[in-house]
């Protein structure tokens, strides 16, 4: 035997989730699509969602060329806290809105990349069991 799974966590994972979708995935779900994004890029989260991201809402691909279904596609979006709290709102504004962000209690700055990986890693393994 190569691998032993460790009996304790050698580093838990500290943070904790302050929004997450509330139909992130269900019984058909088979792909999860997380996009890591920074609190203020509204405006990019907004393009992805009329673009191709809205395979994930209408089970469609945008694109009248290409034929198929996407039944099963998830879309979400991982951030933290801004700290300025006129943009943390409006980020739960946005999370009421379109319910497709994931946001942890960690500072969303380049340097905390590691942390929102795991965050949707860790979101994912515990809601989409089927993904």
């Amino acid at each position: 035997m190569y691998y032993r799974k460790r009996a304790t966590k050698v580093n838990p994972y500290r943070h904790r989730l302050l929004l997450t979708p509330t139909q992130l995935c269900d019984a058909g779900t088979v792909l999860v699509i997380v996009v890591h994004s920074r609190t203020r890029n509204v405006a990019q989260r907004s393009a992805i969602r009329e673009t191709w991201g809205s395979a994930a809402a209408t089970g469609h691909w945008p694109n009248e060329q290409l034929n198929g279904s996407c039944a099963g596609l998830r879309l979400a979006f991982v951030v933290g806290l801004h700290g300025d709290e006129v943009v943390d709102r409006a980020v739960r504004e946005e999370h009421a809105r379109y319910d497709d962000i994931i946001q942890g209690d960690f500072i969303d700055h380049y340097h905390n990349m590691t942390l929102k990986s795991l965050l949707d890693l860790k979101v994912v393994d515990e809601r989409c069991p089927g993904a």
